[in-house]
């Protein structure tokens, strides 16, 4: 794949630095990761919905994974911009990233997301 410019292209020079140009694979593959990401996305807000009555803990679990995913996600793509021309503004991806990252963490932390404490238990068990 990086021997052929079907994926990767060249480079881009911007202001704050050299970004990969888009081939025409780059494309599909952006379609194929925005069909997964929509379909976690959905997955995710159809059992939240099926858990806002009866299970409102695993509601609120199931929303905090939904806002954190969303977030990392739209600060992913926005990591893709660049890749096809648009280098004006420098790509804030990370940031948006990390947030997601928090999100989860205070999740595991606060609202036993996981039941960490039983994965930690068990490792040390077999440790």
């Amino acid at each position: 794949m990086f021997t052929t410019h079907y994926f990767i292209l060249g480079v881009y020079k911007y202001f704050w630095g050299y970004y990969a140009k888009a081939g025409i694979i780059h494309s599909l593959y952006l379609c194929f990761l925005g069909y997964v990401i929509l379909r976690c996305l959905f997955v995710l807000y159809r059992d939240a919905i099926k858990k806002r009555g009866t299970a409102p803990l695993e509601y609120l679990r199931i929303k905090y994974v939904f806002l954190a995913f969303s977030i990392g996600f739209l600060g992913g793509f926005q990591d893709y911009i660049p890749n096809y021309g648009f280098g004006r503004f420098y790509p804030l991806g990370s940031i948006f990233v990390s947030a997601g990252a928090v999100i989860i963490a205070y999740a595991i932390i606060h609202l036993h997301l996981l039941d960490i404490n039983i994965v930690l238990t068990r490792a040390g068990v077999f440790t």
